[in-house]
């Protein structure tokens, strides 16, 4: 898989590498390649959260 630590990328940016254009998702993924995807950039530190992934700040929301 690409690696997605790259400096300046927004998720969706991030996201994008593994879309087809053109093309419709379900025609070309299974939901879990989807699920790992998600997982992968919700497990990435980010400098906005202090250098804390996205889940760990959901997981710290009361």
């Amino acid at each position: 898989m690409v690696e997605l630590v790259r400096a300046g990328r927004t998720p969706e940016e991030l996201a994008k590498e593994f879309q087809p254009s053109a093309q419709s998702i379900r025609t070309w993924v299974r939901q879990a390649d989807l699920d790992a995807l998600a997982a992968r950039l919700n497990n990435r530190p980010r400098k906005c959260l202090g250098y804390r992934t996205p889940a760990q700040c959901v997981a710290l929301t009361p």
